[in-house]
């Protein structure tokens, strides 16, 4: 038995002792395992720098495929025991693969496919969206158009887009129309936060700068279910750049136009450890311009514009954090001829304006699906007209003593807006849920007590349900609003979309509305010449709109062609205008006083392949206006037909573009001062063509892009209305353009 016993004891000595020998080796192995492990840093960005937001990136190590998406930075982080390889995609970019090592930090700069681009939009979305995704219409307009037009201004590059026409005036700038309303319905945003500052009820789009612009994003058709008042006609958003993937870049830029245009900016950014910071400066010169050279009044007042923004951003765990400025100067010279030809003196109006606006902004993804994000904003707007009295022998000036001839507009807005939204981990349901509040004070000596305000709370939801295996969304919207000077109604909208092979069908209903101005409830300007009185029981305008679209997409052979057909319906009561309202005492008020329908559709067509893209659109809007209460009367049709195209001669390096724009034959209207009735008058066709080439050098780092403007060489363009009143036009021509003008644009990227 002791034997026995003995011999069992050292079969347990000899395990004990392999079992400790396998458990030192096991964690000798593991440790060594551990010292592998590395944690590897992608960063996804396009060839200009821009980081890619949601990049799908699959590493696969030891044949296990690993995978995730970059985040708001561009980046994506993975933990590796061994050289693995990566494939990174994202949608309108050429996929690129390749090898990685444990620790190894990849900058990846992916090319963007010219065949299968597609654009992603933010305006009115849950999250950021492919067009073709959107359940809403939406036009892009890139930074490569944008750059290839010289543009400056806002109104430069919708020149020759269609649907849109303009208003010109040497004092109060250009001024937009979307389907025949005015820019008073036309909500302007940067970065999804209003432009303040309205000059009768209108944005002189010549002040909307587009030096750090990144896109724009256009959804016509009331959007007063998400974005309030002054929505009715469609909303613009303009997005700046607030981050790049590079270290640090400088950017100049210089263009010379042969009408006298000289415009000169410049922006500096760049990210240090997660710490983006930008930003731009310029000053933009036009010298006048008119047809007379030997007159003193000009047809295009001469104007000086200066700029500068800024920007901060920072990613905070999973929190975004964006803080911006914008500050901008202009001042327009509007000079008069002496009273008679020999006379020694004539008047001179300065106008000044002023612009400032401060913005802060987070958004927080605190987990899948759940994103918490909100803004405040300052806006500051002062607009100063002063006449000077000017000695044309010893070119002195002294001011007017007439106080009618000095004004002075201040405006203060303080914005504020949260929402949050949450998809389900399907992506069939999404919420979406936020308020804003608005508070806007008007200083002015012709305004009511010098002072007033108005203040605007509102609450919207939206609710987007994709059924049939995701062919089918739709997506009810409501806003509830208070406001202190105005009853507002429920805004309601509708938005449906069904998808079947590569079509996909559109449709939607909205309510859009107008909230009186403060000048318009407000206005008291009472002088020898004037008699024009606010009206404080103005109700708000409001309308009802309709929009179907159809749109196919066909891929072939490395091509893509395209097509749209939409038509919309839109009608609008209580629309607002000036009228006489005391025959005695020439007195004018604003007044509630008209209806407004119009008819509009639009087919496109669009074909791109590596080295060409074409777009043709046909767009026509009929419009019917009547006094309330009386039988409307319907305008003739007006047509416009646009084409832009593209192409790229890959053996020289040479961009070449050409944009041409037919505007028909337009009715507009306008409402007898004496008598309040409605007259329509006709602004004669013309035709507009413009033409750039551009190429770069030394790798990118310089770009020079000539090309020319107005090639039709328009400048005036006649118009059959002769009746004189405070509203309604008084010149045989409307002014359009400066005539031809060749331009050369300079572009140093450092």
């Amino acid at each position: 038995m002791s034997s026995v016993i003995n011999h069992m004891s050292g079969l347990s000595k000899n395990n004990t002792s392999v079992f400790f020998l396998l458990l030192t080796l096991f964690f000798t192995q593991f440790g060594l395992a551990q010292e592998d492990v590395k944690t590897t840093k992608f960063k996804v960005s396009d060839l200009s720098g821009d980081v890619l937001i949601g990049a799908s990136i699959i590493v696969v190590e030891n044949g296990k495929e690993i995978g995730g998406v970059t985040d708001l930075l561009g980046e994506f982080k993975i933990d590796l025991h061994s050289s693995s390889t990566y494939t990174i995609s994202y949608v309108g970019f050429l996929e690129k693969r390749g090898s990685v090592n444990p620790g190894q930090e990849l900058h990846v700069i992916l090319e963007q496919n010219e065949i299968e681009l597609s654009e992603v939009v933010v305006t009115s979305q849950f999250k950021p969206t492919l067009v073709e995704s959107s359940i809403q219409d939406v036009r892009i307009i890139s930074k490569d158009e944008i750059a290839a037009k010289g543009s400056s201004n806002l109104k430069d590059v919708l020149n020759s887009s269609s649907n849109f026409s303009f208003s010109e005036s040497d004092i109060y700038g250009s001024n937009i129309q979307i389907g025949g309303l005015g820019g008073a319905n036309v909500k302007f945003l940067i970065n999804g936060v209003p432009v303040s500052g309205r000059l009768n009820n209108e944005i002189d789009i010549n002040q909307i700068l587009l030096s750090d612009v990144e896109r724009i994003e256009i959804i016509e058709g009331p959007q007063s279910a998400i974005y309030g008042n002054n929505a009715m006609a469609g909303v613009i958003n303009i997005i700046t750049k607030t981050k790049s993937a590079l270290p640090s870049r400088l950017e100049l830029n210089a263009l010379y136009e042969s009408t006298g245009k000289y415009d000169l900016d410049g922006a500096y950014s760049t990210n240090l450890k997660g710490h983006s910071m930008g930003i731009s400066f310029g000053r933009y010169f036009f010298s006048g311009f008119s047809t007379d050279d030997n007159s003193r009044d000009l047809d295009w007042n001469p104007k000086e514009q200066y700029f500068g923004n800024a920007y901060y951003s920072k990613i905070i765990k999973r929190t975004e954090l964006t803080l911006s400025g914008r500050v901008f100067r202009e001042k327009i010279l509007n000079r008069y001829n002496p009273a008679t030809p020999f006379a020694s003196i004539a008047l001179d109006d300065h106008f000044k304006t002023s612009r400032q606006q401060y913005l802060a902004e987070f958004k927080n993804s605190f987990k899948p699906g759940h994103v918490l994000s909100g803004a405040v904003s300052y806006s500051y707007y002062k607009r100063i007209k002063n006449t000077y009295i000017k000695n044309l022998i010893n070119l002195e000036e002294t001011i007017s003593p007439s106080s009618s001839d000095q004004d002075t507009n201040k405006i203060q807005n303080y914005f504020g807006t949260t929402s949050y939204s949450f998809e389900t981990n399907s992506g069939d349901l999404s919420l979406l849920n936020g308020i804003q509040s608005e508070h806007e004070r008007f200083k002015g000596e012709r305004i009511q007590d010098e002072a007033q305000y108005i203040t605007d709370l509102a609450y919207y939801t939206s609710l987007k349900w994709r059924v049939f295996n995701e062919k089918l969304e739709i997506q009810p919207s409501l806003r509830f609003i208070y406001n202190s000077k105005y009853v507002a109604p429920v805004i309601p909208a509708f938005y449906l979309k069904y998808t079947f092979d590569k079509i996909d069908f559109r449709a939607s209903y909205s309510r859009g509305f107008r909230a009186p101005s403060i000048k318009e409830l407000y206005l008291y300007f009472v002088d020898v010449n004037h008699n024009i009185r606010g009206n404080e029981n103005l109700k708000a305008e409001n309308g009802h709109y309709l929009n179907v679209s159809i749109n196919a997409k066909k891929g072939f052979k490395r091509q893509m062609l395209s097509g749209e057909l939409t038509a919309s319906y839109s009608t609008i009561h209580d629309k607002i205008e000036l009228v006489l309202s005391d025959p005695n005492t020439t007195e004018y008020t604003y007044r509630n006083f008209e209806t407004f329908q119009s008819w509009n559709s639009r087919a496109g067509i669009q074909y791109h392949n590596k080295s060409l893209r074409l777009e043709n659109s046909v767009n026509t809007v009929w419009i019917q206006v009547g006094q309330m209460g009386n039988d409307p009367s319907k305008l003739d049709p007006f047509l416009q037909f646009s084409s832009n195209a593209s192409y790229t001669i890959t053996r020289f390096g040479l961009d070449v573009s050409a944009s041409y724009k037919y505007n028909g034959k337009r009715d507009s209207y306008y409402i007898d001062s004496e008598s309040g009735d409605i007259y329509s008058f006709t602004i004669e066709d013309y035709h507009w063509l413009e033409v750039s080439a551009g190429k770069s050098f030394f790798e990118e780092k310089l770009r020079l892009t000539i090309g020319g403007r107005n090639l039709f060489n328009v400048k005036d363009v006649k118009s059959n209305a002769t009746i004189n009143g405070i509203h309604s036009p008084n010149n045989e021509y409307t002014p359009v353009g400066t005539g031809i003008s060749i331009f050369t644009k300079l572009k140093i990227n450092i």
